[in-house]
């Protein structure tokens, strides 16, 4: 009897122990999902609380969450070479931002701002490093990235809500609403005029969602990603989102982020896909104009829109406003870098440059780490930025990478490119979703890395050259 008990137990323990890592495993995933929408959250709705000084965000508070979670159920074992070579180079801007801040402190416009900044950078950092482990521990590096467009699809919703309730006359929404100066095109003629928008989503909301729209775009170009058809409603919502969220960067960072997808369909010789990416952006942002038009307010929002984007080929649009606004803060910190290119003058210290009060940011987020972090953090910087496009662009190109894979990867490294883009004129690089977009396109480059390969010679195809033409070269 004993032993049948003995036996029973045997049979019956494998798959308890199953079955908890199952339940593990899937609390894990959810988990990746949540701190991903908080991540997009900040972003749309800047929620804070402050403890010490700091104002964290909802993502920022749950990273030692997330990471505590990760450490106790996914512990890391073993660093590849490539993630030591990222970390290091993330290090060393991050301690030379810091070092030069403290060398600098007594001249830096408020010590206190400048240290909380230079810990949020740390924390941004360390979003990068927790959204790679989590789609790479997980293994749900496609459910993260898909969790992103879901959450800006939800968020651009709740804007778009929140909008037109307040065009219906909620007067509770519309306490979230303020006036905003804008150019708008009225009878094709630009005229100055105000729009009422939500106060706390603007421009990087609609940088964000351009950047969503090249992975949705990316992704229907394969021919299997056409029956997912809310892919049609997620890249409809995001070109609403660009629109609410006004700016001539939201058509600048699209063009940019679809550029990379075309480069690839070139290089690749597939003239076809190439030109159904011009069709399926005209589409989708056609069916997304005329939702919006149908909306109350919806008009007003497009020609503000179309304003700001119509200033992208005047001339006179660069030498006024905010374009002659930060050309002055930029000649002032690129003085200050030719007096000493060396060295850092800390964070912050761009702030002794900016005339106008109601200016905030450098808007230029490359100048900004050469000037406060010096030529050793700026090459850090830059070396971290160049090794991840280095490594995705090469990713793309691997003969062994599925057609859905290769398809997620280029989308995410456009919309990589559209992010990175903006943080030349804008402040998308104190989100955390500037970070967490390489974190993504990192962990897809190791994933496709691992890969099973045929047994024949495994090298990268460049451009349409086969595989049989580089071994015989």
């Amino acid at each position: 009897m004993c032993e049948s008990v003995n036996m029973l137990q045997d049979a019956v323990q494998p798959q308890v122990l199953a079955g908890h890592r199952a339940g593990r495993a899937r609390t894990l995933t959810w988990l990746t999902y949540l701190f991903i929408f908080a991540i997009c959250f900040a972003a749309w709705i800047p929620f804070a609380i402050e403890i010490a000084g700091l104002n964290l965000r909802l993502s920022q508070m749950l990273l030692p969450v997330v990471l505590l979670r990760l450490w106790i159920q996914r512990p890391v074992r073993t660093i590849r070479r490539a993630s030591v070579a990222l970390l290091g180079l993330g290090g060393v801007f991050w301690l030379a931002l810091l070092f030069w801040t403290a060398v600098n402190l007594a001249d830096l416009p408020s010590a206190v701002g400048a240290l909380g900044r230079v810990f949020l950078l740390g924390l941004n950092l360390l979003h990068l490093v927790t959204v790679y482990l989590l789609a790479r521990r997980t293994g749900r590096w496609q459910g993260a990235t898909l969790s992103l467009l879901a959450s800006v699809t939800v968020l651009n919703s709740i804007l778009l809500g929140v909008t037109v309730g307040a065009r219906l006359g909620l007067s509770g929404l519309q306490r979230l609403l303020s006036e905003e100066g804008a150019p708008i095109l009225l009878e094709g003629e630009l005229i100055s005029g105000t729009v009422s928008r939500f106060k706390f989503a603007g421009l990087n909301s609609g940088v964000i969602s351009a950047a969503a729209l090249v992975i949705v775009i990316a992704l229907l170009l394969q021919p299997g990603r056409r029956r997912l058809r809310w892919l049609w409603l997620v890249g409809a919502v995001a070109a609403i989102g660009m629109v609410l969220g006004f700016s001539r960067q939201n058509v600048v960072s699209l063009a940019g982020g679809l550029a990379v997808v075309g480069l690839y369909l070139v290089l690749q010789g597939r003239l076809t896909r190439l030109i159904k990416l011009a069709l399926l952006m005209v589409v989708i942002v056609v069916v997304g104009l005329v939702a919006l038009f149908r909306l109350p307010g919806g008009q007003e929002f497009y020609a503000a829109f179309a304003g700001r984007a119509l200033l992208l080929f005047r001339p006179e649009a660069y030498s006024t406003g905010t374009v002659s606004a930060r050309t002055a803060i930029w000649s002032g910190m690129w003085r200050d870098i030719q007096h000493n290119p060396l060295t850092g003058l800390g964070q912050d210290a761009y702030l002794r440059h900016i005339l106008n009060p109601n200016e905030s940011g450098s808007h230029n987020y490359p100048l900004e780490v050469l000037h406060s972090s010096g030529l050793i953090g700026f090459l850090a910087y830059l070396g971290m930025h160049v090794l991840i496009g280095y490594w995705a662009w090469r990713a793309l190109f691997w003969h062994w990478v599925s057609e859905d894979d290769r398809a997620l990867l280029l989308g995410l490294i456009g919309a990589y490119v559209a992010l990175w883009l903006s943080s030349f004129t804008n402040l998308i690089f104190s989100t955390p979703v500037y970070w967490a977009v390489i974190g993504l396109v990192l962990a897809g480059v190791q994933r496709l890395r691992e890969r099973p390969k045929p047994l024949s010679r495994q090298v990268p195809a460049v451009g349409r050259h086969s595989e049989e033409s580089l071994g015989s070269s």
